[in-house]
């Protein structure tokens, strides 16, 4: 698994999910969604139905909403 944190000059991996430099650091659109994944729970379960069934690994297909 890379590092979350990389240098803006000097990096070897990708993605990286935070960018510093020596004075500053930059989170990337991927730092921010999880970020918003982390501090909004969800408070609603919606059911996905294909053809009146609920999708739950029917032929290892999942789904989420």
């Amino acid at each position: 698994m890379p590092p979350l944190f990389a240098n803006i000059d000097a990096w070897q991996w990708a993605p990286d999910m935070i960018w510093v430099d020596n004075l500053k650091s930059y989170g990337t659109p991927d730092y921010y969604v999880q970020k918003q994944f982390s501090t909004n729970k969800g408070t609603d379960v919606v059911s996905i139905t294909l053809d009146n069934k609920n999708i739950i690994g029917q032929d290892g297909l999942y789904a989420s909403a």
